[in-house]
């Protein structure tokens, strides 16, 4: 996870802070390394929400679609897994976010790289580092969708996921 500055940019409607992330990936074999599982699928639902002190974090259902790595050989596709991300909505209604890692939203097609820090509770790696869009992507075509990174600064590849998956699956 990341480690909050004391840096924040706010408007009357949206409150971002500026995030400087405890460790940097450089490729998908670093961002493998490191993760517990590496999955496709889609956001389905908002799980939980809830703030400490002025650090809102939120709790999204993921629905698998593929697997493409774990470690500890316990998710399949088809189930759910719940995804914390720091940011969501503080107490009177703001909006609060981290500036280089929105909010996910429901309905967003991903494969995300995670660290398992629960049962069934994953974070994403390296914040936007491990996070990749798959736009249009649904569990009939999580293999042949196209896979994007986040931003132009993240980690980058260009491929489908099942691509990705092979790449993955490299020593």
């Amino acid at each position: 996870m990341g480690s909050l500055l004391a840096a924040c940019s706010s408007s009357a409607s949206h409150q971002q802070s500026a995030v400087s992330w405890a460790e940097h990936y450089n490729d998908i074999h670093d961002l493998t390394a490191h993760s517990n599982l590496v999955v496709a699928g889609s956001f389905t639902a908002v799980a939980k929400q809830t703030t400490s002190g002025d650090s809102p974090s939120t709790d999204f259902t993921f629905a698998v679609s593929k697997v493409l790595a774990d470690k500890a050989k316990t998710t399949v596709a088809g189930s759910a897994i719940t995804i914390h991300q720091t940011g969501g909505s503080m107490s009177d209604g703001t909006p609060v976010s981290t500036e280089d890692d929105p909010l996910f939203k429901v309905g967003e097609a991903t494969v995300l790289f995670l660290h398992q820090y629960s049962p069934g509770h994953f974070y994403v790696v390296g914040g936007p580092n491990g996070r990749f869009e798959t736009p249009g992507a649904n569990a009939k075509s999580a293999g042949v969708a196209a896979v994007k990174p986040f931003n132009s600064e993240t980690v980058q590849f260009t491929g489908s996921v099942d691509q990705l998956a092979a790449e993955v699956a490299k020593p």
